[in-house]
């Protein structure tokens, strides 16, 4: 589970992930709000579809569920035995919104890519920036490649309303990365 503060630093998110009551068969849903100053949690309405991994971004009181994985539908009611670590789960591409005093999460649109165990952040003009994560399994190394694309979410870009661009240049100056051409 990923959470994420909002701008203001009153309220943090948690949404999604595995748990132990299901045998980590089936991705959570729910989403919750804690308060600082109360110091209470509060529930608010289910992600739309059901995923582990997912990543929170605050957007102009905005709350983005991007990207994340869930099993393969089948593999913890016995359908799954036998199946390799490349059949059990999958990356997914969707990306939801909440507008956090709203009542139900709605799908936006999709990542250019489907991946996981990512990091986001927000500029100040609000483009939400992914960074780096897993992709769907790989073959050929018998693994869930690592990537290091930098994908580039907000309004204007793209086709939609919403959009991503992935058509950046990156230099490194020591421990900081700039990265150029939106």
């Amino acid at each position: 589970i990923v959470g994420v503060t909002t701008t203001d630093g009153l309220s943090a998110f948690i949404s999604g992930g595995f748990t132990h009551a299901n045998k980590f068969c089936s991705p959570l849903g729910s989403t919750e709000r804690y308060s600082f100053a109360s110091n209470e949690w509060e529930m608010l309405p289910n992600l739309v579809n059901e995923r582990g991994e997912v990543v929170l971004v605050e957007v102009e009181n905005q709350l983005y569920a991007m990207g994340g994985e869930r099993q393969i539908e089948g593999v913890c009611n016995g359908a799954g035995d036998g199946l390799d670590v490349s059949e059990l789960t999958v990356g997914t591409d969707e990306v939801e919104t909440l507008d956090p005093s709203g009542t139900a999460w709605e799908v936006t649109s999709g990542f250019p890519r489907h991946k996981f165990r990512f990091a986001a952040a927000a500029d100040r003009q609000g483009i939400i920036y992914a960074f780096g994560g897993q992709t769907n399994h790989d073959n050929n190394c018998q693994c869930f490649k690592t990537t290091a694309d930098i994908s580039v979410f907000g309004k204007g870009l793209g086709s939609s309303a919403y959009g991503f661009s992935t058509a950046l240049s990156f230099i490194t100056v020591g421990a900081l990365v700039f990265a150029m051409g939106i």
